[in-house]
């Protein structure tokens, strides 16, 4: 088994100071008067949000690098299987532990199944 780290997910924004004027700017359909505000900038808040780090079988992680986004099923217990790769320009690289050619040509065949439910196996 490998074990996948993941980098943080930061994300920020701005922060503003608002106060309502005596000028109104709409009505709401449900007849609510809203008046103009002026806002303020008064600073940034950054935001940092991680996921834990997951492991799957080697094959699986091999050929995984750095910033590509990892689609996997796990368990509680934070172990599991790689399903999909995809590279930094949303593009499929890898399915399962098998990574694809760049310079290969794919075909997707994709048809609807017929499952009957009476037969047994």
């Amino acid at each position: 088994m490998t074990e996948i780290a993941f980098e943080d997910t930061v994300s920020s924004y701005e922060l503003t100071d608002c106060v309502e004027t005596n000028r109104v700017d709409a009505i709401g359909s449900d007849g609510r008067i809203i008046y103009r505000q002026n806002c303020r900038s008064i600073g940034t808040k950054t935001e940092r949000h991680s996921t834990p780090p997951m492991r799957v079988p080697t094959r699986d992680a091999k050929n995984i690098r750095a910033r590509e986004e990892v689609t996997a099923l796990v368990g509680r217990d934070r172990a599991g299987g790689v399903l999909v790769v995809r590279s930094a320009k949303a593009q499929l690289v890898q399915f399962r532990q098998h990574r694809l050619r760049p310079d290969a040509k794919y075909a997707v065949i994709s048809q609807a199944a017929s499952v009957d439910r009476q037969k047994k196996g």
